[in-house]
């Protein structure tokens, strides 16, 4: 009979982790940067998670993505997440810098999982010293992470939903509004753009994808951070 695996999927895999790197103090950014995910300590040091059902030379090689010495930005320490170990894979792992977390669970009988460092009895994390680490959403993304075909929330798309939420409380934007939002003004206020223009050098609801959608909790909370800056700037 066949053993049964650990954890079904990657995602499941994640999932537990992330309780367990929360728990540690860590926040949590899902699919962030590239990452599956993007670890944050307090102290703002950053560790690259990349996970797999198995420990295998793929996923060493998407743990050491952009890591050339002309690469602007990463995070401080990269990793790659496995439900247990390869003899051999682990070692090569080490020797690159990466640091290899697996799963066991707290005790007997437990349901419970934590998470050990493979190569924490000889050596610290291995700091890749990078010229900037990487760009952090606003919001912590609401997405599931370790899935197919995941779905990101990257500044542009904070900005965008930034956009969208001042389309539905003013009715309109500007393409300084847009800009101010960080976004490009000729994707959103062009003939084929995104918008549908009106009067005076303003722009309404067109065929905007639906971002909103996409990621309803971060919209939530854009859309009555903007509301209560309109109604300052209303009574100022």
């Amino acid at each position: 009979m066949a053993k049964e695996k650990p954890f079904a999927t990657e995602g499941a895999l994640c999932d537990a982790f992330a309780d367990w790197a929360r728990a540690q103090g860590f926040t949590v950014y899902p699919e962030t940067a590239g990452w599956d995910m993007l670890l944050v300590a307090a102290d703002g040091h950053q560790l690259g998670i990349e996970a797999k059902l198995s420990l295998n030379l793929k996923v060493l090689a998407q743990a050491l993505k952009g890591c050339t010495y002309s690469a602007e930005r990463g995070p401080d320490y990269r990793a790659v997440l496995v439900p247990a170990s390869c003899d051999g894979v682990d070692d090569i792992c080490a020797h690159f810098g990466i640091e290899v977390f697996t799963a066991h669970h707290r005790a007997y009988g437990s349901k419970v999982w934590e998470f050990d460092r493979r190569h924490a009895y000889h050596h610290e994390l291995h700091d890749w010293n990078p010229k900037q680490r990487c760009e952090l959403p606003d919001y912590i993304p609401d997405v599931p992470c370790g899935v197919p075909a995941p779905r990101t929330l990257s500044p542009w798309k904070v900005g965008a939903l930034r956009v969208l939420a001042l389309v539905e409380l003013q009715g309109f934007v500007t393409r300084e509004d847009v800009r101010n939002c960080r976004n490009d003004p000729r994707r959103w206020c062009a003939g084929d753009g995104w918008l549908k223009p009106l009067e005076r050098g303003r722009w309404t609801s067109g065929t905007a994808p639906r971002f909103d959608e996409q990621h309803p909790d971060i919209y939530a909370q854009i859309l009555a951070e903007t509301r209560e800056k309109l109604g300052k700037q209303a009574a100022a």
